[in-house]
Parts: structure tokens; sequence; C-alpha cells
């Protein structure tokens, strides 16, 4: 069970959302985007908070991800990894109308780095999260 939990898979990508774009930008922006996105994830993880936590998914994530399935996951990462301390941005990739966001995350019970990724498209212009993982 433990090896199941050690990567922890939190969000699903479909790929089927025609106007989906990916982030675009100077490497600046993309990087705020990315770190702003992330913030609220781990905000809404650190209070317990669904609304916070799920705010930039888009649907798809949001049908995959209910709150009764955060509250079971988030209590999975903190028990695993402990309480997030900090991350150091990698850099972003562009895959398939999305981009990828990838961070090394410091939690207070793993002594490995935690490679954390988040899957973002712009759609109609605004930034939606369609897959998160706590590797």
């Amino acid at each position: 069970m433990k090896k199941f939990i050690g990567s922890v898979f939190v969000g699903i990508l479909l790929f089927s959302t025609v106007n989906a774009n990916i982030v675009s930008g100077t490497k600046e922006r993309i990087q705020m985007v990315g770190d702003s996105l992330l913030n609220n994830v781990i905000d809404g993880m650190k209070t317990n908070d669904y609304a916070k936590y799920s705010r930039d998914f888009d649907a798809t994530m949001k049908d995959a991800l209910s709150e009764k399935t955060f509250a079971i996951t988030n209590k999975q990462i903190t028990e695993l990894f402990g309480e997030y301390k900090n991350s150091e941005y990698l850099g972003s990739l562009n895959q398939k109308k999305t981009t990828m966001f990838l961070w090394k995350g410091v939690f207070s019970k793993s002594q490995d780095d935690i490679l954390i990724k988040l899957v973002v498209s712009e759609i109609d212009g605004k930034c939606l999260i369609s897959g998160l993982w706590f590797q």
C-alpha cells in the first residue's frame, strides 16, 4: 500500500478541450502563472479548504476530484510526506496544448525531494489546472 501512495496521483488529464492552449508569454509570466496556481492548491491543502484548493481546476478536474476525494487525498499526502515547507521552480514543458509546470518540493516528513507537477491549459484567457501530481 505504501508503494501505491508513494506517488500520489491527484488529477487526470483529458485533452478533449478544443479551445485549450499552452500558457503563453515571457518566461517570467509563465512562472508567475504556475506559482500562483500552485500557491492556491497548497494554501487549500494546508487549510483543508476545498474551494481554495480547486478554484483553478477545469471542469473535468473538479468532477474527478470531489470534495470527499480531496479530504482523503489530502490526508494521504500529509501522512506520507508531512506538511509542505517550500518548493523550487524547475521549469515548464509544453505538451499537447497544455503546459506542465515542475517544482522540487520539500515536505516535513520526507528526506527525499518531492516532484510536484501541475498541468495547465489556457482556455478563453483563463489558466485552469487539468492535472496535479506529488511524486
